[in-house]
């Protein structure tokens, strides 16, 4: 055995430690007379190896054991976290299980039901401007279904009655004003009677006051 590479005095690593020991006890013993070592001696020292073999491998048995509880552990919490996900799902798309029980069970609520027949209120709106005056329009249709009409308001002072601009079946609105003044729009949704909450407004150019200066006679 190639112990040279490395002093047993050194030795820090289990395994290189329980690799050199024997072979240090057995020279040991071999040249007891030697090293001015006694039978007593060379036991104390083999009974300290054979103690030190024997919890080693038992660490090593542990070690495995551990790593085999723990990827059982984790198997079974996977396991139970499926189970768990399938009834919570079944739980919740069951209309006859209340919110409270839910809760109760540490389960999100019901969805909220959305009917497709309420205009909901257009959300994203932004909009880009030429310098001639081009203005487009987009917005998110936040869940209106296809049929829901889009009513453009504008109005041309910031504290102003808004006016139609048009309507449009489709989330884009396109506007010609005059480059430079002031103007703000917003979006309705309308369906089947009911109409949304405005979008929040989008204007464009800064609004300027007409002057109060009166000019002399």
């Amino acid at each position: 055995m190639d112990i040279t590479s490395k002093y047993i005095t050194e030795m820090g690593g289990d395994s290189e430690l329980m690799a050199a020991a024997p072979n240090f006890v057995a020279l040991a013993n071999t040249n007891k007379l030697v090293l001015n070592m006694s039978a007593a001696d060379v036991t104390e020292l083999q009974t300290v190896v054979t103690a030190f073999s024997n919890q080693y491998t038992a660490w090593i048995a542990a070690r495995a054991a551990l790593k085999n509880s723990f990827d059982t552990k984790q198997a079974s919490k996977a396991a139970l976290k499926a189970l768990v996900n399938r009834w919570a799902k079944a739980f919740r798309a069951n209309p006859a299980v209340p919110n409270p029980l839910l809760a109760q069970l540490l389960v999100a609520p019901h969805a909220p039901k959305r009917s497709t027949q309420v205009a909901h209120q257009p959300l994203g709106f932004i909009g880009t401007s030429t310098y001639l005056g081009a203005i487009n329009l987009r917005w998110s249709r936040n869940g209106n279904k296809p049929g829901t009409q889009f009513l453009v308001e504008y109005r041309l002072t910031p504290t102003g009655s808004w006016l139609t601009a048009g309507t449009t079946l489709k989330s884009k609105f396109s506007y010609q004003s005059q480059p430079g003044k002031f103007i703000e729009f917003r979006i309705k949704a309308v369906r089947s009677g009911t109409i949304s909450a405005p979008s929040a407004p989008y204007s464009f150019w800064e609004y300027q006051a007409p002057s109060s200066l009166a000019v002399a006679a």
